[in-house]
């Protein structure tokens, strides 16, 4: 049996869709605010200049801008599920334009 990639897309993006509306339910990978604090090195200052019910849903495997901060004027690309997160960390840098 061949791998529909289209299929597989569609039904992971149902799991996250899923996490989105229901992050309390149990999935089998972490979710939360502690895990992307404690597990994945989220800095506090920026997990809490993001609304509660954002936070409560992350489903991350890391920390992207571990790696270091970007400078204002320069571009960055992201891919799902990150987008939200790195404009978010972006404002909280360089306020609301996001450098």
């Amino acid at each position: 049996m061949a791998l529909d990639v289209q299929v597989l897309r569609l039904e992971i993006q149902k799991v996250y869709a899923d996490v989105a509306h229901d992050p309390k339910k149990g999935y089998h990978f972490h979710t939360g605010r502690e895990y992307a604090e404690k597990m994945l090195g989220y800095p506090a200052e920026w997990l809490d200049a993001v609304p509660a019910e954002v936070v409560s849903s992350f489903a991350g495997v890391g920390c992207p801008l571990s790696l270091g901060l970007s400078t204002r004027g320069r571009r960055s690309s992201t891919s799902a599920p990150g987008p939200g997160w790195i404009a978010s960390s972006r404002r909280i840098w360089w306020g609301r334009r996001g450098g």
